[in-house]
């Protein structure tokens, strides 16, 4: 893969809308099956899922997604899970409870477009940076991740307050 792919890529996800999420309940492996599908730009090359039955069972156990109804997943549960499984690669899973308002929406519109518009300005910057040491720019971004991530963390302690 090279910066044109994976600029590529980033330009072509869309992240799935409300309307767009299954309108009949899901089981708990087609569940798993349709979070793949809908994050396969955030799985990393390791052998670790980005979603599991297991995961999914942590989730709802730890109150982060609300509880299937017989054992089937609605919107509410996908949005939920889908917000979660994006939020858990740079926040502790307390912080993203906190974030969360599973079911509602609203906040999963407000998700979606702000992961958009985030998704974006990065691709954009991708286009001036060909030709520049992979390296470099892989320290470059996770430095601005752990900056982003120390702001993420100082501002959801003082909404705690």
């Amino acid at each position: 893969m090279d910066i044109n792919t994976l600029r590529d890529d980033i330009d072509s996800w869309e992240p799935v809308k409300w309307e767009g999420m299954p309108d009949i309940d899901l089981y708990m492996d087609q569940v798993v099956t349709y979070l793949r599908r809908q994050l396969a730009l955030f799985q990393d090359d390791s052998e670790a899922s980005l979603v599991t039955r297991s995961i999914i069972n942590n989730y709802v156990k730890d109150g982060i997604v609300p509880r299937p109804v017989n054992k089937r997943y609605a919107r509410e549960q996908i949005s939920a899970l889908m917000m979660a499984c994006v939020l858990k690669r740079v926040l502790p899973m307390q912080q993203v409870k906190q974030l969360l308002r599973p079911g509602d929406q609203e906040s999963y519109a407000a998700f979606s477009q702000g992961l958009k518009k985030a998704l974006n300005r990065e691709a954009e910057a991708l286009e001036h940076m060909e030709g520049e040491n992979l390296q470099d720019l892989a320290l470059d971004y996770a430095l601005r991740a752990a900056a982003n991530c120390l702001m993420a963390d100082r501002l959801l302690s003082m909404a705690k307050e």
